[in-house]
């Protein structure tokens, strides 16, 4: 009789360790007893596996850390971990977009611009795109989305969404690893043409909007404006030791700039050297004598408003940048006296830096007021109108508007050059009328 006895022989124990999806635990070598993560990546070109190794870690939970990281970030961009052999799906114009906003715009914008871009995006571009894998998005369907969308909205916006679009598959190809994109199909569409508006100011708004103004403290900053054509950032940058009394000039050294959301807690206010388009270097720009006068009183009156609610010696949330790029820097402190060289021209009644939405949103109410329909930045465009309606040469007002070349004046302002067509032989004609009349004379 054969009797069937049972193996003594012990089976292997399997450690914590080895029961850890994608964790091994090292039994030779120099890491003996140390941690490896080790992930299935599918397979090479070659036909091989392609795995991915994290540590060796001395403690198991280091790896499990490491591992549990690496299909978070897997699930952020939107990939699919599959089975050796089988290929990810292919990822959608939308998927490619919601992870663009909300992992990599803001490291480098602000939360309001994002939220902008992303405003514009879901409601003119994922509705008739999303839904198209950006393998398969082309050229020819971006052009006929383009159309499509044009006779819906204005040309402004259909160039918006297609400037968005082309920088969000630009980043696409960029992570071509994570989204399976060679090329961007965008690249080669073309935007819709915006037809300029004109800009001819009307003078007679301005007295309207002076009364309208009143009494305000701001009142000066309407006068000061259009005569100056400063932008708004520079405007409310602008301080009291920028100005030269005696040569009627002030200089351009700084403008301000508002980023982020206060409901959000990321707003950030600085004050940066230049303007936005002038690379940190100062313009000078002439005032008019009226102005200047204008600006006098204005001072007066800030000092008479310094009392209790003035904020002596007190740091604001604006600080002093060496460049826009910055996120920290010496904080701007409200001076004793409203008109020190150091304080501003333009502040909020407490001393205060204005934010420039705070700016518009004064002007916005006097121009209601007022029964005028003008924006904070129309009056800059007033001031080149008026300029240029009384024969002021183009180079000086491009000079005056701080414009790169006058080619760009001249493409703002060509309705009013096309009036000035016959300046020229208007003159002339002056001109020889003067010679004839001397000749008679003799």
């Amino acid at each position: 009789m054969t009797v069937q006895v049972r193996s003594t022989t012990r089976a292997p124990r399997r450690s914590k360790a080895a029961k850890q999806d994608h964790i091994l635990q090292l039994h030779s070598g120099p890491h003996t007893g140390k941690f490896l993560v080790r992930i299935n990546q599918g397979k090479k070109p070659n036909g091989s596996i392609n795995y991915k190794h994290y540590g060796p870690f001395a403690e198991l939970d280091r790896a499990i850390e490491a591992r549990d990281n690496h299909f978070k970030a897997l699930k952020t961009k939107h990939v699919e971990v599959l089975p050796v052999g089988r290929q990810a799906r292919p990822m959608t114009l939308g998927e490619w977009t919601k992870h663009w906003l909300e992992v990599k715009l803001p490291n480098s914008l602000a939360t309001s611009t994002v939220s902008t871009y992303a405003r514009a995006l879901e409601r003119h571009m994922l509705p008739d795109l999303g839904d198209i894998a950006l393998v398969d998005l082309t050229t020819e369907r971006i052009e006929q989305w383009r159309e499509e969308l044009k006779e819906r909205v204005g040309a402004p916006t259909v160039r918006y969404c297609l400037k968005r679009l082309k920088t969000c598959l630009k980043a696409a190809v960029t992570a071509k690893r994570t989204t399976g994109l060679e090329e961007n199909p965008a690249t080669a569409v073309e935007g819709v043409r915006v037809k300029r508006k004109e800009h001819e100011g009307a003078p007679e708004d301005y007295p309207k909007l002076i009364a309208a103004a009143g009494d305000h403290y701001l009142a000066a900053v309407i006068q000061f404006t259009v005569d100056s054509g400063l932008r708004c950032s520079e405007v409310c940058a602008l301080r009291w030791g920028d100005i030269d009394w005696a040569a009627r000039t002030i200089s351009v050294r700084w403008h301000m700039i508002n980023v982020g959301s206060q409901k959000q807690g990321t707003a950030l206010g600085a004050l940066v050297p230049g303007t936005k388009t002038s690379g940190g270097k100062v313009a000078t720009v002439q005032l008019s004598r009226r102005t200047v006068e204008v600006l006098r009183a204005h001072r007066e009156r800030l000092r008479s408003m310094q009392g209790p609610g003035w904020k002596t010696g007190k740091p604001s949330d604006y600080f002093e940048a060496d460049h826009s790029g910055m996120r920290s820097g010496k904080p701007y402190v409200v001076p004793t006296d409203p008109g020190a060289e150091n304080g501003l021209v333009f502040p909020r009644s407490c001393g205060m830096p204005m934010p420039t939405n705070g700016m518009y949103g004064w002007f916005k109410a006097v121009c209601a007021r007022a029964g005028v329909d003008k924006t904070f930045h129309g009056m800059r465009h007033d001031c080149g109108s008026f300029m240029l309606a009384n024969n002021v040469p183009l180079a000086v007002v491009s000079n005056h508007l701080r414009h790169a070349n006058p080619a760009i004046t001249a493409e703002i302002y060509t309705h009013l050059l096309r009036k000035q067509e016959r300046l020229g032989a208007d003159t002339m004609d002056a001109l020889w009328a003067s010679l004839e009349a001397e000749e008679q004379a003799v």
